[in-house]
C-alpha cells in the first residue's frame, strides 16, 4: 500500500503533468485557431482563371502593406445603383463565387469580390481576425476611392465572410447586410468543432469572430440565411445572430444540410434576397 507521502507526491506529479499539458495546449491554441479558421488556396498559374465577362482585375493595398486581388463586375443594364461587396468563406476563392457574382451582376448590381491575404492571387498570410478586418477595410476603401457611396453598398458575407461584412456594417452606413450561414462567435464554433476542448483554453484565442455581439450596431437592414441541417456552421449560430440584430431584419431558414447554396441553385432564397434588397425597408 502506498504511504501518505507517496500518495501526495503522486497527486502533485499528476497535477503538474495536467497543468503542463493545459499550458502546452494554451500555447498552441492560436495555431490551432488559425488552422480551423483559414483554409487558403493559392492561385495556380498552371490552371489560369478566366476573367468573367464585364469584370476587371483589381489590385489594392491594405493599411499594413499587403497587396490584395479582386474582381469588379460592372452591372448589367438596367442597373439598380447598388454595389455588392462580397466576402467568401474560409475555403474558397473569388473564382469559386464567380457564379454568384454573375447572378447578381445580371440583375443590375455591381459586384466586388476579393480574396483575403494568402488566398488566390492575394499576397500575405491570413492569421487572425485582425488580418481579416484589415482586408475588409481595404476593400471598402477601394470602393470609396472609385466613387461608390457608402449608402449604395450591400455588404455580403458567406460563412467566415460574415465577420468582415458584419464589422463593416457597424463602421459606416450601408444599403444592406446579407449574411449566409454566419458564425455567431469563435468560441461557439470551437465548442461545436472541438467539444472536448476545456473552456479556459478558449481565452488563448486571438479572434472573437463575434457577429452575435456586434450585429446590433449594424447601420443598415439585415438579411440572414441559414440551413437547418448545416454541419459546418450550425443553425443556432444564424438564429443567435438574427436574435441580436435590430429591425429591420429578416431570417430565412432553409431545409437540408447544405452549408451554402449557390444563388442560381436555389431560386427561392435568391428571389427573397433580391426582394429584400430592392425594398426600401426590407
Amino acid at each position: 500500500m502506498m504511504s501518505r507521502r507517496g500518495t501526495r507526491r503522486l497527486a502533485i506529479a499528476v497535477a503538474a503533468l495536467l497543468l503542463a499539458s493545459l499550458g502546452a495546449l494554451y500555447l498552441v491554441t492560436p495555431a490551432l485557431e488559425q488552422h480551423m479558421t483559414f483554409k487558403p488556396r493559392l492561385y495556380d498559374p498552371a490552371r489560369p482563371w478566366t476573367l468573367p465577362a464585364n469584370a476587371q482585375d483589381v489590385f489594392f493595398d491594405t493599411d499594413d502593406g499587403v497587396r490584395l486581388h479582386g474582381w469588379f463586375y460592372t452591372a448589367a443594364e438596367p442597373t439598380n445603383g447598388l454595389t455588392v461587396l462580397y466576402f467568401h468563406g474560409n475555403t474558397g476563392t473569388i473564382a469559386d463565387i464567380a457564379g454568384d457574382a454573375r447572378y447578381l451582376q445580371a440583375r443590375g448590381f455591381n459586384v466586388f469580390t476579393i480574396d483575403y491575404r494568402g488566398y488566390g492571387r492575394s499576397a500575405g498570410t491570413s492569421a487572425s481576425e485582425a488580418t481579416l478586418r484589415n482586408d475588409g477595410l481595404a476593400a471598402w476603401r477601394h470602393l470609396m476611392r472609385i466613387g461608390i457611396k457608402p449608402d449604395n453598398v450591400v455588404l455580403w458575407g458567406t460563412s467566415l465572410g460574415s465577420v468582415p461584412a458584419a464589422e463593416l456594417a457597424t463602421l459606416s452606413p450601408c444599403a444592406a447586410l446579407v449574411l449566409l450561414a454566419p458564425v455567431a462567435s469563435a468560441r461557439k464554433q470551437a465548442h461545436d468543432m472541438l467539444p472536448w476542448l476545456p473552456d479556459p483554453l478558449l481565452f488563448g484565442m486571438r479572434s472573437g469572430l463575434d457577429n452575435e455581439g456586434r450585429i446590433a450596431r449594424a447601420r443598415c437592414k439585415v438579411f440572414i440565411v441559414h440551413s437547418e441541417g448545416d454541419r459546418t456552421v450550425r443553425f443556432p449560430h444564424g438564429q443567435a445572430v438574427f436574435a441580436a440584430a435590430r429591425e429591420p431584419k429578416r431570417f430565412l431558414a432553409l431545409p437540408g444540410r447544405a452549408h451554402v447554396l449557390p444563388l442560381a441553385d436555389d431560386r427561392t432564397y435568391a428571389r427573397e434576397i433580391l426582394e429584400f434588397l430592392n425594398s426600401p425597408r426590407g
